[in-house]
């Protein structure tokens, strides 16, 4: 991954301004129509005020000269590109100019410590060294230089006179420290592997770039774009030989099953006159309209589109399932949809026939209605199935196997087409993965057939601690051992645990920095929260709301930054945050005699313990949706409870507590 411009610092105080500013034009050209004359002067002042600087600097520190610099360098994830990079000795100076900027705004100081953090998280060569995050509006007051400290320092604020100070705190590190100079070509080239949340890959791809370019799992670099690759050939078979096809893909929790089927929908391959041969389904209304309002925005920014056109054009790619069966169960009963190849997204979670006659009055359960609509087309169709494990949470979800019956049905139909399947293995043996559910109660039959390409086995939302989900799911189970086991072997494991709301907030402030985001989660069933002060909670009944949570900045008290409102595993499945509260409640508490979990609701003013064995798994399954949504780490709290409150005893959040640590969190006072 090369700059627009790189060379060592000597041969850039040797080159003429106006050959450097050809190559910065000629890269920019590569990679846009035009190059605005607002962006040709702004090269032109840091140009010039970069030499002016460096001059300054190698007259005193002459190992200066062997510094390496790069003038805009890419960074993939989301089209960012650093103004300069400077590496000198073993630090890393990234230097974001705001050419006439009279001020330091907070939002410019969180883009350039954002850029540090991205080099320090995806970019191989970097996530060793010391990164200092610059921001130079040239034309502010002076400001004192933060300190050069080990891996992301503070962001250091100067103006233009104030630059060769910056580079006089690097030669003065270097020479302080002894240091060998950084292999400058090796750093440039070296891989970047960004993991963008799910927000931020959708936008990419709906902007035209390939998943290679998004995501790689830092345990196999391949793991997506080959799952990609695998739809991609059955959506081409499909087509090619008129066949009808429900492909399932696996994946642990956060490990891209939403992107790989979005990439593969809209591969180059596929399109057809700028349209793209399908569309992303979701059961998850929260998730749709987070996407929606995401995408139109950046579809708006980038080209300039009003953004109700925006809106339209994201509408008919991104929709909810019962928006599009009420387009063709009921608007255009008996048509075949637009769309050749749909994403159903979370197809364990598809609903039963009990539920297809209350909604739609038809006596078939939700797989069977979707092969029947996809199936009115003559020539070809594929439905990519996306199979999470436990993550059912709502009753009526029956799970993989009404899939697997809904198929063998379709097929012995006389009038139905002979759908034909390829499946994960993990869908075939029930693994960890699908939580032991299996897409078949017997054999193998005969119109399906295994690709193991078609599992995600690595996680890429916590893209620092893979073994996370593994975590989540024994300490669900009641496996002490083992989840303890998980986190010892995981150098910096990610869970913490606090008895106290205020340190979780505190942890979560001081730790999300730059533009990552952080949250407080909790179950909607965890009802006496309200008694500590978190009495509102966002769901999916409030679209608006969850969209704001999820999208707007710091310092807007409707985002997720303010840590007053916790949003519910409703309106958080399927997202993320890179930093996250989960405020635990009394619907999940820890029997220490039983060593096992109880599952309860509030009726009225008292606890009362849940029988029936699925409302028992959807409980588990809210916390195992709140406790993997993180990227980077997640802070657990657990009240203290209070013995005048008889619905909040301490001795049981006390054994909740003991649990979590006895399992491996890091307990913070």
């Amino acid at each position: 991954m090369a700059g627009y411009y790189s060379s060592f610092v000597g041969e850039f105080l040797q080159a003429e301004d106006e050959a450097i500013l050809a190559l910065l034009s000629l890269k920019q050209s590569e990679h846009f129509r035009e190059i605005q004359e607002r962006q040709l002067d702004a090269w032109r002042k840091q140009i010039a005020l970069l030499k002016t600087s460096l001059k300054r600097t190698v007259a005193v520190h002459p190992a200066a000269s062997e510094w390496g610099l790069v003038i805009e360098f890419p960074l993939l994830r989301l089209q960012k590109r650093l103004d300069v990079v400077v590496m000198a000795g073993q630090t890393v100076c990234v230097v974001e100019f705001k050419v006439r900027g009279e001020s330091y705004p907070a939002v410019d100081v969180r883009q350039v410590e954002d850029y540090a953090l991205d080099l320090r998280d995806f970019h191989t060569p970097s996530e060793h060294l010391r990164i200092w995050p610059v921001l130079c509006a040239t034309d502010a007051p002076a400001s004192a230089l933060t300190e050069i400290s080990d891996g992301v320092s503070s962001v250091a604020r100067c103006n233009a006179d104030g630059l060769h100070d910056v580079f006089a705190a690097l030669a003065a590190a270097q020479r302080h420290r002894g240091e060998a100079q950084l292999d400058c070509q090796m750093w440039e080239a070296g891989a970047y592997r960004p993991v963008p949340t799910i927000v931020q890959a959708a936008e990419l791809l709906f902007a035209k770039h390939d998943v290679k370019e998004i995501a790689s799992a830092a345990s196999n670099p391949e793991n997506l774009s080959t799952t990609t690759e695998a739809l991609i050939g059955i959506i081409e078979r499909a087509r090619s030989n008129s066949e009808h096809i429900v492909a399932f893909v696996t994946g642990v929790p956060g490990s891209g099953k939403t992107l790989v089927g979005l990439n593969a929908v809209h591969d180059e391959r596929f399109s057809s006159g700028g349209q793209q041969p399908g569309a992303y389904l979701s059961g998850n209304s929260p998730l749709v309209r987070v996407l929606r309002e995401a995408l139109s925005e950046d579809e708006s920014r980038r080209t300039g589109r009003r953004k109700a056109d925006a809106r339209r054009l994201v509408a008919a790619q991104v929709q909810t399932l019962m928006d599009f069966l009420r387009e063709y169960l009921k608007a255009h009963d008996g048509v075949a949809p637009a769309d050749h190849v749909i994403i159903f997204d979370e197809a364990q979670r598809a609903w039963d026939a009990a539920y297809g006659k209350q909604k739609f009055n038809r006596a078939k359960s939700e797989a069977s209605i979707f092969l029947e609509i996809m199936g009115r087309h003559d020539d070809w169709a594929v439905i990519i199935a996306l199979v999470g494990g436990g993550q059912e949470i709502n009753r009526g979800e029956l799970g993989l196997s009404e899939w697997g019956k809904a198929i063998a049905e379709e097929r012995s139909a006389a009038t139905a087409r002979k759908w034909i399947a390829r499946v994960s293995p993990e869908v075939v043996s029930g693994g960890e993965a699908t939580a032991w559910q299996r897409l078949f109660k017997g054999e193998l039959p005969s119109w399906a057939e295994i690709d193991p390409h078609l599992h995600l086995a690595a996680s890429v939302r916590s893209y620092r601690c893979e073994a996370l989900p593994r975590w989540v799911n024994a300490v669900l189970a009641a496996d002490e051992k083992k989840a303890r086991s998980t986190a010892d072997a995981t150098s910096e494991f990610p869970v913490y645990l606090t008895r106290d709301l205020e340190v979780a907030r505190s942890w979560l402030r001081k730790n999300t920095r730059g533009q990552r985001r952080c949250g407080l989660v909790a179950s909607s069933g965890a009802k006496r929260l309200r008694a500590e002060g978190l009495g509102v909670s966002l769901g999916a009944d409030n679209l608006d709301g969850v969209a704001h949570w999820f999208l707007r900045q710091p310092g807007d008290l409707r985002a997720s930054y303010a840590l007053e409102v916790t949003a519910n595993e409703y309106a958080c499945q399927g997202l993320e945050l890179d930093y996250v509260g989960v405020c635990w409640g009394g619907d999940l508490i820890w029997d220490r005699g039983k060593r096992t979990w109880t599952p309860r609701r509030l009726n009225g003013a008292v606890w009362q313990k849940v029988g029936e064995a699925d409302s028992q798994n959807w409980i588990l399954n809210k916390y195992r949706v709140l406790l993997t949504r993180a990227r980077l780490g997640t802070v657990i709290w657990v009240p203290r409870g209070d013995r005048d409150d008889p619905t909040r005893p301490p001795e049981r959040y006390d054994e909740v507590a003991e649990i979590v640590s006895a399992a491996g969190a890091h307990s913070i006072q």
